[in-house]
């Protein structure tokens, strides 16, 4: 199934990012390289007819600041670096609930026995005059008895979900049901397989 291999490759990518998270360690040599060339963006300086780089210059005067600076650096971009991964983690975690889900129910409804539904007779117009005066007269069961007579165990016309329209009303007893719309003027009545 198509679905269960998505899950799969979702679970081995979060396998991935954990690990990576887990093992998250940061190198100085990565970075200063990046550092020296953003100190060093002004261009060198000029002191007695020589150049030097900020870079240097901060290096050589005051090791301490320079490497002070060097893990600030550091710190803005890996913890930017390691919110990313963390966020990636975050959004592949809610996809693969997303998917568990999507897969659950599927997994539900292939599992439950689909339910038809055999029509037994629909009456409108002329023909639905007596039972939808039973039904005004004497209530839904006497008018779903009346229905009842149309039942010949024929396997007709079947279809996969009731035959009920939206503005219908709907009376069941054990597995008929029985739809009907006075204001239209038709009733129905269909069994549950």
């Amino acid at each position: 199934m198509e679905q269960k291999k998505r899950i799969e490759e979702l679970e081995r990518r979060q396998e991935e990012l954990t690990e990576e998270i887990d093992n998250f360690e940061i190198d100085q040599d990565d970075y200063e390289e990046q550092f020296c060339e953003l100190l060093d963006v002004g261009g060198p300086v000029q002191i007695a007819g020589i150049q030097f780089y900020p870079s240097a210059i901060l290096g050589k005067l005051d090791p301490i600041a320079y490497k002070m600076a060097l893990l600030d650096y550091i710190d803005e971009d890996e913890d930017e670096r390691y919110s990313e991964l963390m966020r990636e983690l975050e959004e592949l975690q809610e996809t693969l609930n997303e998917e568990r889900d999507e897969l659950e129910e599927l997994e539900e409804l292939e599992e439950q026995p689909k339910t038809e539904y055999m029509e037994i007779v629909f009456l409108q117009g002329d023909e639905a005059i007596e039972p939808l005066q039973i039904l005004d007269e004497q209530g839904e069961a006497a008018a779903m008895k009346y229905m009842k007579q149309w039942d010949n165990g024929d396997d007709s016309l079947c279809r996969d979900e009731p035959g009920a329209g939206k503005s219908d009303t709907v009376y069941q007893e054990g597995d008929y049901l029985m739809n009907y719309n006075p204001r239209i003027g038709y009733i129905g009545l269909e069994k549950i397989l």
